[in-house]
């Protein structure tokens, strides 16, 4: 999106209560050279619960991993879902999607 890119918010769920702190979370975006990019929301799984439901996301607990499903929202300033992107998406659909509200 070149210097697009700077219009964009990016927020991810955590889908692992037990294994997501704030050091995780850290070092993780530290691994994808993501700082300064995203918000990474981390909590309980009472506290993650309710956006899960809110935003359909199944995850479930498992011996050392956590099988989730995979969704990408666009929202929009307004707070407006303008897209779902499923497991299938190809990049440039979510670039496309990204540009068109970054232009509007």
């Amino acid at each position: 999106m070149g210097s697009d890119a700077k219009n964009v918010g990016i927020l991810a769920v955590s889908t692992d209560p037990k294994r997501d702190d704030q050091a995780a979370a850290v070092q993780f975006t530290a691994e994808h050279n993501m700082q300064n990019y995203w918000h990474f929301l981390i909590g309980t799984q009472a506290q993650l619960s309710p956006v899960w439901s809110a935003y359909s996301v199944f995850a479930q607990q498992q011996q050392m991993s956590v099988s989730h499903s995979f969704a990408v929202y666009v929202i929009d300033k307004q707070g407006n879902s303008r897209a779902f992107i499923g497991q299938d998406f190809k990049p440039g659909d979510l670039a496309n999607y990204l540009e068109a509200l970054v232009h509007a």
